[in-house]
């Protein structure tokens, strides 16, 4: 798929709108989200306008996604109804009945409006990656800008906390923690690891190819690993370091161990790869990783690890008293963006001085204020593009690794979101669905012999990358035939 002159304009706009978004405190202001939400609906419309001059429209893609739009658009339609004044009396928040005037099922309509508003902005993004991820030079570029970010944000998080610096931006920072430009630690660490999970892909999929020719020796292979490094493999190596040393500066609990899940799975895809065979690659490379950086900051971690606070031991009684909630308004919630005045009459001294402004499970919280059939539509409209990904993984024959981090990318942000509610920020919900929105595009076939097993395929040659979509062709096993008799002559 090639793209026409405003479609460039329009991937060009999407890639700076999601990786500037994390620059101020993580787009988490209306003043900063509600602009970049402007942003996005002019590329979407500019992207709408590509569509129809090109007589595509994305109908194809309409089609394929239509189960998750139509739950994504019941979704927001539902939100705009728990807003209203005009539905029934019975409806209403029964708060409503200890003040004058028009009431509505959401506590703060206002409020409410905005959740609906950014959930719209969210799923412009998805689609706009979706059309545009199509085109393999495209899609690169985003992976390989969020990356950047990525690994650009974690070393200025980690300059800060050498330097000793209580700043985010030129704002004196009010919480602490090392977290870039974010206001919360546990969110600029689901970023980190992100950008960590992205690096790591692309560089165990820059390097599988040294381990796949089992007729090369040991020095020849050493020699193909050393030249990849000094190649884009090298500035993968550096991301992988600089993003989880920022990740393990942080101290997150949840966010270290949702993305260590992430890159076990990642790792678990590429050795079940019967023809990479990159398993001491991937295993190696992350253990090592693991060891150097453990040894830096390992007492931040270890300690945090093997302890607990009293906000953490809170946080189960937080959420019994959300579920239990939650089923008191099970299938009307208390208005979407609304737990800190739905929680309030349930807080007591025993959940301490603290503000309880999120329930710390995306979960529980969205069942509560959503209600929980709204709450399963919003689940599922999200699990299938990623099972659809996943499905890519299985039948696809290149540029897998796009799903793989769409995939990975979805476990980290799901785990996380079990003790945290890092979606809940505005860039790390947009580069997820930036992520998202590409590997979808990639999981499909874009020639009519890909989908078959990848069993059936020749094995790629050396230096060959999912990334780049370059395959072995019929001649790769003649090639190899002849390099090995080259080097049994030598």
């Amino acid at each position: 798929m090639k793209l026409g002159v405003l479609e460039r304009v329009t991937g060009a706009g999407l890639i700076f709108l999601v990786v500037l978004s994390p620059l101020p405190f993580g787009a988490n202001r209306p003043w900063v989200w509600i602009g970049l939400a402007g942003l996005a609906t002019l590329l979407f419309a500019l992207q709408g306008i590509s569509d129809a001059l090109a007589a595509r429209g994305g109908r194809r893609d309409l089609m394929r996604l239509l189960p998750s739009i139509i739950g994504w658009g019941l979704l927001v339609l539902w939100i705009w109804l728990q807003a209203q004044s005009w539905l029934p009396q019975a409806w209403h928040h029964p708060g409503y009945g200890l003040v004058d005037g028009p009431g509505a099922i959401s506590i703060h309509p206002e409020r409410t409006i905005q959740f609906g508003l950014r959930l719209l902005f969210y799923g412009m993004i998805f689609w706009l990656a979706v059309r545009l991820g199509r085109n393999a030079a495209w899609a690169r570029m985003a992976l390989l800008a969020v990356a950047l970010s990525a690994a650009a944000l974690s070393a200025y998080a980690i300059i800060l906390a050498l330097i000793g610096s209580d700043t985010i931006l030129w704002f004196d920072k009010w919480v602490g923690g090392v977290s870039a430009t974010f206001v919360n630690r546990n969110s600029f660490a689901t970023y980190a690891g992100l950008g960590l999970l992205i690096h790591a892909a692309l560089l165990m999929d820059r390097l599988s190819g040294v381990f796949i020719e089992e007729w090369a020796s040991s020095k020849a292979r050493a020699r193909t690993f050393l030249a990849s490094l000094g190649s884009d493999a090298g500035g993968f190596l550096i991301g992988v370091l600089l993003c989880a040393s920022a990740l393990l500066m942080t101290g997150s609990r949840g966010g270290i161990l949702a993305t260590m899940a992430a890159l076990l799975l990642l790792s678990a895809c590429y050795v079940s790869e019967r023809r990479t065979r990159g398993l001491g690659c991937l295993a190696g490379g992350i253990v090592a990783v693991l060891v150097v950086l453990t040894l830096v900051t390992g007492d931040l971690v270890l300690d945090r690890l093997a302890t607990t606070d009293v906000v953490s031991e809170t946080r189960m009684e937080v959420f019994s008293r959300t579920f239990v909630e939650s089923g008191a308004v099970w299938w009307k919630g208390t208005g979407a963006g609304t737990f800190l005045e739905a929680f309030r009459p349930l807080k007591d001294a025993g959940l301490g001085r603290w503000t309880w402004d999120a329930a710390h499970n995306s979960y529980l919280e969205n069942a509560l204020e959503l209600g929980w059939p709204a709450m399963l539509v919003m689940l599922a409209a999200v699990l299938l593009p990623v099972l659809r990904c996943w499905r890519g993984f299985l039948v696809r024959r290149r540029r897998r690794v796009y799903v793989l981090v769409a995939v990975g990318g979805s476990a980290l942000v799901g785990i996380h979101a079990m003790v945290d509610f890092s979606m809940q920020i505005p860039a790390i919900a947009t580069t997820y669905a930036l992520l998202l929105g590409v590997g979808y595009a990639q999981s499909w076939p874009t020639k009519p012999h890909e989908g078959a097993h990848p069993a059936a395929e020749p094995v790629p040659r050396s230096g060959d990358s999912l990334l780049d979509g370059q395959a072995a062709g019929d001649d790769s096993m003649v090639e190899c035939r002849a390099a090995r008799e080259d080097s049994q002559a030598v």
